[in-house]
């Protein structure tokens, strides 16, 4: 109970949700522990009564077939049996502008920057390449509310660079090609959630 009234008393609101598209590419087979992804965003007040927006995204998905052999730029060869597994945790902190009001629609800009933990297993049969780390990074999106309730964002970029890293995700794997960028990682994301005025 104390939780909550803390919350409410220095927020201006919650939202929650899920990114879609790394359920999607699974085809949103096996829900559950591994393949799981949710937001969680809340406006804080400051001393000052100004508004920041922070957000925590979590993500673990396995990593089908048909996506790493069809949809990613950086893996070549016989893929057939390929598969893995991301592991993506984000705090950051949003800042939105040009905020513009159509109706049931409310349209605005957001970039923020953040840290987080980032791994990336890709299976073959018996070999693997695994890489983790801890990350720093950046956000820009369009933030989509409906009817002061429904959020979409959309397009979501998600620019990482690794701080620390061990593993790397360039080799092959019997017969499949890997050459990730070793720098960190792009994400193109869709989140959808619900705001929760308090």
């Amino acid at each position: 109970m104390q939780m909550l009234l803390l919350l409410i008393n220095f927020t201006n609101g919650l939202t929650a949700g899920i990114e879609f598209s790394e359920l999607l590419q699974n085809r949103f087979r096996d829900i559950g522990i591994n393949n799981l992804t949710f937001f969680v965003e809340t406006k804080l007040k400051n001393p000052k009564n100004h508004i920041s927006d922070v957000k925590l995204v979590f993500i673990n998905v396995e990593l089908s077939n048909e996506h790493l052999s069809s949809e990613t730029p950086f893996i070549h060869g016989n893929t057939e049996n390929l598969t893995g597994n991301l592991t993506v945790f984000r705090l950051y902190s949003l800042y939105s502008t040009g905020q513009r009001h159509s109706g049931f629609l409310n349209l605005s800009a957001t970039a923020g920057m953040g840290i987080g933990y980032e791994k990336t297993v890709l299976k073959k049969n018996n070999d693997l390449l695994m890489r983790r780390g801890v990350t720093g990074g950046i956000t820009l999106l369009i933030n989509w509310l409906l009817w002061d309730k429904l959020i979409i964002e959309f397009p979501v970029c998600d620019i990482s660079f690794f701080l620390w890293k061990t593993g790397s995700l360039n080799g092959s794997l019997d017969g499949a090609v890997i050459s990730f960028p070793s720098f960190g990682s792009v994400y193109f994301w869709i989140n959808m959630g619900i705001r929760f005025a308090f």
